[in-house]
């Protein structure tokens, strides 16, 4: 199913099932307060020293850490939104800058985090922020204006100072002076002293011949000036333009190939002022100014936010910074690429979902072929199981919670000790990738769906005494019932089936072959009902049968696209549903009425699962933003 959907193939979870709880009762969750971001990046800064990071999120989380170490020095709410971002820290690192979607300009503190002054009702945010080199001026880009606030002791305030276009792009140098990036259609960069007066316009001769009359500029989106602040770099759509500063002139211009993206979001000097580096299209590359050629590149993560906010270079101190769609926050050595710290979630789509009973331990199948661990109390990862390969992992966990399943592709499947990841069987029998995993109540078999067409249930001993043949398509989902004697399977073909496990034949064909494919079936906690879900049915049906009847009794319908996986909880009075329309549901299952509804963030909902006391609801995303959200129950 995945393959239609994320061009991999579909994957479901197991899910626990709640302790006690009543129809009618509002289940209020909190997401759990992890310290790191569960969206999307939206801008990200780095002292000039190196040794403060400062990343905000669409979330409405602000985090300020130590590069040296990783650790998280402190953290602030901030409006949740996803509109466009800036950020400047100061050289020292000692306060930083935020512009964000209200509307509202902040300057702060960071260690400990301290609100210091802020602008409001600004008609957008700013082009742009840049600390002066003493940290004592915030120079603010809005409009054709540019505004210096005060960050210092001692420190006035000036402007606004009107220049004739947008200002797009600002940068100090040494002596006070700022370099303002500006245009429309054309872009030009000036130089203003300290009372705002342009006193220089950088130029497009070079040294050797005078520009063509035709030649122009894209504004620039970004701009660098050396440490010595004798070159001044801008980044534009295509192209990084350099000029020396004493005579105005360009030295250097170095063109990118035209694509669809954003142009150079970020440049900045080395090399005292012999090499550029600069970020276009989520790669970094690096250029020689003595003889303008290309040194090396590096190819950023595939989920980075490349816009200028959320990728900073400092050659000085070797260091990449960058925010990456999923929430992470990365910090890199330039020269080897070697990660100093990364903080975020699990930075892969994860695909399945499971709770080791009577625990808070978590364990998720990722499509980077990982098995991760995770502390639901805090959602730190405290483990980690590599499978080798490249793909989607299903991984389910025995209600004993002596076993841990883990499905791959090829239809490798293993059953592993959950402490530490150690094999103790492998079982043999599928030829596709393993995409759905269930253990039966008492712990002693489980059930297997397969892209090859079949189910499979099996022993924990590791005996097949079960093969499911039947579907004309591959296989999305398999369910065991609470008296072991029945499997329900849903699959591609539109059908979902009921089997007798004592002769593995086929008892009824519970819904009609349809056009929409089915990504999962459950047995409700009693074993009277059956509740399968299509992904691309009208209203996204969640369906419920009576297993003894053998007929449809409800329908509920789902505004939001594509429910993928489902879990009881509640004793069965709820059931909660993972979407791809970027949410998790939950259904009274004695009314078909919502009882709640969490959104807010723009992964595809693919797997959910529920601690064993309800106490905990947690959701695997893929996609845009892949991530595990963790939520917890509010205390009555």
């Amino acid at each position: 199913m995945k393959n239609f959907v994320l061009s991999v193939a579909l994957v479901a979870l197991a899910a626990g099932f709640a302790g006690p709880g009543r129809a009618g009762e509002k289940l209020d969750y909190e997401l759990v307060n992890v310290p790191w971001h569960q969206s999307a990046v939206g801008a990200v800064g780095l002292s000039r020293d190196g040794k403060v990071a400062v990343s905000a999120g669409w979330d409405g989380n602000l985090f300020v850490w130590e590069t040296k170490s990783g650790k998280l020095l402190s953290r602030s709410k901030i409006p949740a939104g996803k509109e466009f971002m800036q950020m400047a820290v100061s050289p020292t690192g000692e306060m930083a800058a935020l512009a964000g979607p209200d509307k509202a300009l902040r300057l702060f503190g960071t260690r400990p985090f301290r609100p210091i002054s802020s602008l409001t009702a600004l008609e957008a945010v700013p082009a742009d922020l840049a600390f002066s080199a003493d940290g004592r001026h915030l120079a603010v880009a809005m409009g054709k204006t540019v505004r210096l606030m005060p960050s210092g002791p001692a420190a006035e305030g000036a402007g606004p100072f009107e220049l004739d276009e947008p200002v797009t792009s600002l940068a100090w140098l040494p002596d006070g002076r700022l370099a303002v990036g500006k245009g429309g259609e054309f872009g030009s960069v000036v130089i203003l002293d300290r009372n705002g007066a342009e006193v220089q316009e950088m130029s497009l001769d070079t040294p050797s011949e005078k520009a063509h009359p035709s030649s122009y500029i894209t504004p620039p989106n970004v701009l660098a000036v050396s440490k010595s602040g004798r070159l001044i770099a801008a980044g534009t759509y295509n192209s990084v333009e350099v000029w020396s500063v004493k005579s105005g002139l360009r030295i250097d211009s170095i063109a990118f190939e035209q694509d669809m993206g954003a142009g150079v979001t970020a440049v900045a000097f080395g090399h005292e002022g012999k090499r550029v580096y600069s970020v276009k299209s989520g790669v970094l590359k690096v250029f020689d100014l003595t003889d303008g050629r290309g040194v090396w590149q590096l190819e950023l993560p595939r989920d980075v936010n490349t816009a200028g906010t959320r990728v900073v270079v400092r050659p000085d101190h070797d260091l990449l910074l960058f925010g990456e769609m999923a929430g992470a926050v990365e910090l890199t050595t330039l020269v080897e690429s070697k990660r100093k710290f990364r903080v975020g979630g699990p930075g892969a789509g994860v695909h399945s979902l499971a709770f080791l009973a009577g625990t808070t331990r978590l364990y998720g199948g990722c499509d980077d072929g990982t098995v991760r661990l995770w502390n639901a109390e805090d959602g730190s990862e405290v483990g980690r199981f590599d499978t080798g390969g490249k793909n989607e992992v299903t991984v389910a966990v025995s209600p004993d919670g002596k076993w841990l399943a883990v499905g791959e592709k090829g239809g490798g499947l293993s059953l592993r000790d959950p402490s530490d990841f150690k094999l103790v069987r492998t079982l043999q029998g599928h030829t596709g990738m393993v995409v759905d995993i269930r253990f039966s109540v008492d712990s002693q078999a489980l059930a297997t769906a397969s892209n090859d067409g079949t189910a499979r249930i099996w022993s924990v001993g590791g005996d097949a005494f079960a093969i499911l043949k039947g579907h004309e398509a591959q296989v999305t989902s398999v369910a065991l019932s609470s008296d072991r004697w029945r499997a329900a399977t849903a699959s591609e073909d539109g059908t979902v089936r009921l089997w007798n496990l004592a002769d593995g034949s086929q008892l009824a064909v519970l819904e009609p072959k349809k056009q929409a494919a089915f990504t999962t079936v459950r047995f409700s906690p009693d074993g009277d009902y059956l509740y399968g879900a299509e992904a691309f049915a009208g209203k996204q049906a969640l369906r419920v049968w009576s297993v003894n009847e053998r007929k449809l009794v409800r329908s509920i319908t789902h505004e939001d696209f594509g429910v993928m996986e489902l879990a009881f909880l509640a004793g069965g009075d709820y059931v909660a549903t993972a979407n791809l329309g970027s949410s998790l549901t939950i259904w009274d299952t004695h009314t078909g009425e919502l009882a709640n509804r969490f959104r807010g963030f723009n992964g595809y909902g693919f797997a959910v699962a529920v601690s064993d006391d309800g106490q905990f609801i947690a959701l695997g995303t893929a996609g845009q933003e892949a991530a595990v959200r963790i939520w917890r129950r509010k205390p009555h």
